[in-house]
């Protein structure tokens, strides 16, 4: 493993990087953060340290908020009660926390009780067993009860038959209610789902009684064959709805939607080719690409993306859209939300204002519901009890507030009576133990009601949920007994593993469909999936050793990590992933690639993006490459702004202080700069003085002098 800094400055203590970096860092830093083997030495103390693989080997044996990843922190404190980690993290973390969230063998103790853990593979093994609406991932409460459970992984394997209110994903309520109107889920979901339902939700084969004469139907492919064609109210995607309603005024769908769908619409919401005829004067449209051509030009409620609205309102005061949209939005909107050049005159007196960059540079003071992002509010109301907001918003946010949802310091005193409290990081110190409706994250509801049967959250949730689950999909070892005749099933780490030996349309993930079809020419997977996979399909895209067999002619092939042995030699818009393309052209100046992709590709290149392996000979004059791995072994020498990954720019300019690349960038980078931002083997001789420098792997090999241990891969050993 590549080593970084070896030598950095053992001084600072806010030090921040990625991989070998800091070998030495500060052994008092009581906020460090990093990434694989940083700071072998770090702290022994620190109580809010957050790191990667290797990090902190003594790692404060105390803390009770430890953050970290794969082999953090072996000693981590064994009373922690809010640990969150992942891989190998806390091996002795508490065995009575009630709110532990993590990953993977985490938390091996972790509490007996808890009735509202949400975790992740082998988390809780004893976890409480009486939650009914638990939602989780892999494990998680295996004998959980619920008529409203919504989750994954073994979750709710006998949930209620009478739920009207269901929500889930496959293999979820195999006994799901048969007249639920309201059901929400995914694939094979609800096999006795209500014939007539007026709001059904679904997805995939959802459904197959679902109501003929819905006017509020929602899905996905295939869904509601019977669906009402009069639906004033459909939203659909993909040959959903043959008979939508000609005349709806409320339709949303996507690609061949409502053929017939009402050219008098004043609500319609969709994508593409979607309203041919859509309203000239709807003032609710919402849509996407050539939607609308006359939508209303007086529309005061029109959101839309590209090219809508030519002549939307100038008076809206509810406008949302994107990218020259509502060249003449109304100065006045109170409501407006939308981005880029939007609202140029926004009102400065809006209450509800959501918004992105340089919207609503007047934006109210005393909004008490504002939500929005970087400079949106810098007066935002010291009172709002509904205040959601990003990186200083709502510095004087009520402390009153009962549904306060935020980020990084928002709310810091955020009601302790709160019983929707939904938030992060340090929301909520206080918030209320008796909720039963609590969603949230870290120190949210420590002592959150066990009886909620809405309860929708994280950490601790469901220890009890049921084992006999027929639909269940998840995360690794979820559903032993998944079905094995399913043709569609979607899935994640040794789910179903009796799954359908005869789709050729299988999605999945690791040991998914060990049998899927040989002959798809169109399969999609993840990680040993369809190891029979198509071997002539063209257009294949997938995941590790996904089409062993994949077509050797495509020239448009995408696809990851030993897909495509055979991918076409002369494609010159190649776009992959590890091992694809071993013939990719070698004259393509634009290639994009990633892995051993284009050996050959173009050496002239002043512009190629690529990865790993990509364009042994690009282009050596290039001052302005971008790349990845193995890239421009010519790069040029002079570039002061060059940016790259590995082997990318040996010969980069010495000189530049505020060089970013990524391994093997900038040999010579500058050996002054404390700014400096890097990856792998970028910059030799960057500042050892620097007390905020971030890299990562091979970054800085003659970085600060004080060191006394040897990296354990370095180069030049």
């Amino acid at each position: 493993m590549p080593v970084l800094g070896p030598k950095c400055t053992n001084g600072n203590k806010r030090f921040m990087g990625q991989s070998n970096l800091g070998p030495k860092c500060s052994s008092d830093s009581d906020m460090f953060m990093g990434q694989s083997n940083l700071g072998p030495k770090c702290s022994s103390d620190s109580d809010m340290f957050m790191g990667q693989s290797q990090l902190g080997p003594k790692c404060s044996s105390d803390s009770d908020m430890f953050m970290g990843q794969s082999h953090l922190g072996p000693k981590c404190s064994s009373d922690s009660d809010m640990f969150m980690g992942q891989s190998l993290l806390g091996p002795k973390c508490s065995s009575d926390s009630d709110m532990f969230m993590g990953q993977s063998h985490l938390g091996p103790k972790c509490s007996s009780d808890s009735d509202m853990f949400m975790g992740q593979s082998h988390l809780g093994p004893k976890c409480s067993s009486d939650s009914d609406m638990f939602m989780g991932q892999s494990h998680l409460g295996p004998k959980c009860s619920s008529d409203m459970f919504m989750g994954q992984s073994h979750l709710g394997p006998k949930c209620s038959s009478d739920s009207d209110m269901f929500m889930g994903q496959s293999h979820l309520g195999p006994k799901c209610s048969s007249d639920s109107d309201m059901f929400v889920g995914q694939s094979n979901l609800g096999p006795k789902c209500s014939s007539d339902s007026d709001m059904f939700m679904g997805q995939s084969h959802l459904g197959p009684k679902c109501s003929s004469d819905s006017d509020m139907f929602m899905g996905q492919s295939h869904l509601g064959p019977k669906c009402s064609s009069d639906s004033d109210m459909f939203m659909g995607q993909s040959h959903l709805g043959p008979k939508c309603s000609s005349d709806s005024d409320m339709f949303m769908g996507q690609s061949h939607l409502g053929p017939k769908c009402s050219s008098d619409s004043d609500m319609f919401m969709g994508q593409s080719h979607l309203g041919p005829k859509c309203s000239s004067d709807s003032d609710m449209f919402m849509g996407q690409s050539h939607l609308g051509p006359k939508c209303s030009s007086d529309s005061d409620m029109f959101m839309g993306q590209s090219h809508l609205g030519p002549k939307c309102s100038s008076d809206s005061d509810m406008f949302m859209g994107q990218s020259l949209l509502g060249p003449k939005c109304s100065s006045d909107s109170d409501m407006f939300m939308g981005q880029s050049h939007l609202g140029p005159k926004c009102s400065s007196d809006s209450d509800m204002f959501m918004g992105q960059s340089h919207l609503g540079p007047k934006c109210s003071s005393d909004s008490d519901m504002f939500m929005g992002q970087s400079h949106l509010g810098p007066k935002c109301s010291s009172d709002s009890d509904m205040f959601m907001g990003q990186s200083h918003l709502g510095p004087k946010c009520s402390s009153d507030s009962d549904m306060f949802m935020g980020q990084s310091h928002l709310g810091p005193k955020c009601s302790s009576d709160s019983d929707m409290f939904m938030g992060q990081s340090h929301l909520g110190p206080k918030c209320s133990s008796d909720s039963d409706m609590f969603m949230g994250q870290s120190h949210l509801g420590p002592k959150c009601s066990s009886d909620s049967d809405m309860f929708m959250g994280q950490s601790h949730l469901g220890p009890k949920c049921s084992s006999d689950s027929d639909m269940f999909m998840g995360q690794s070892h979820l559903g032993p007994k998944c079905s094995s005749d399913s043709d569609m099933f979607m899935g994640q780490s040794h789910l179903g593993p009796k799954c359908s030996s005869d789709s050729d349309m299988f999605m999945g993930q690791s040991h998914l469909g060990p049998k899927c079809s040989s002959d798809s020419d169109m399969f999609m997977g993840q990680s040993h999936l369809g190891p029979k996979c198509s071997s002539d399909s063209d257009m294949f895209m997938g995941q590790s050793h996904l089409g062993p067999k994949c077509s050797s002619d495509s020239d448009m092939f995408m696809g990851q990590s030993h897909l495509g042995p055979k991918c076409s030699s002369d494609s010159d818009m190649f776009m992959g992933q590890s091992h694809l393309g071993p013939k990719c052209s070698s004259d393509s100046d634009m290639f994009m690639g990633q892995s051993l992709l284009g050996p050959k590709c173009s050496s002239d290149s002043d512009m190629f993006m690529g990865q790993s392996l990509l364009g042994p000979k690009c282009s050596s004059d290039s001052d302005v490459f971008m790349g990845q791995s193995h890239l421009g072994p010519k790069c040029s020498s002079d570039s002061d702004m060059f940016m790259g990954q590995s082997l990318l720019g040996p010969k980069c300019s010495s000189d530049s202080d505020m060089f970013m690349g990524q391994s093997h960038l900038g040999p010579k980078c500058s050996s002054d700069s404390d700014m400096f931002m890097g990856q792998s083997l970028l910059g030799p001789k960057c500042s050892s003085d620097s007390d905020m420098f971030m890299g990562q792997s091979h970054l800085g090999p003659k970085c600060s002098s004080d060191c006394d241990q040897k990296p354990l891969y370095w180069p030049h050993v």
